[in-house]
């Protein structure tokens, strides 16, 4: 089983990394900045400050990655017992739904 910690465990066309992840599980979660950098020390073990946090999100919003605020894209899934969360944000694509197969492991939760 992959741990959490152990990157990659995010396959998007974007790269999307451990600390990008952790930041986006943490909006979903409607957590503040100072939250989430506290989140990504604890659990991540990586130094992250309230801005430094700030500076992920507008690299991100810059990037697309998130487009903007809108309704939750898709179901939680599942993947080796890692949960993926496509959060309030509208992601560019690949946006996971039905008609895209998912690599072994995956499920609906």
């Amino acid at each position: 089983m992959i741990e959490p910690r152990e990157p990659p465990y995010i396959a998007l066309s974007y790269g999307i990394g451990t600390v990008e992840a952790a930041i986006l599980q943490g909006l979903f979660e409607e957590k503040n900045y100072k939250e989430i950098a506290e989140n990504i020390r604890a659990e991540l073990k990586i130094a992250m400050d309230e801005k430094g946090v700030q500076e992920k999100v507008e690299g991100m919003r810059k990037d697309g990655v998130i487009k903007k605020i809108a309704p939750i894209v898709d179901p939680l899934k599942v993947w080796n017992h890692i949960y993926f969360v496509f959060v309030k944000a509208s992601l560019a694509p690949p946006i996971v739904g039905v008609e895209i197969q998912y690599p072994a492991g995956w499920g609906e939760l």
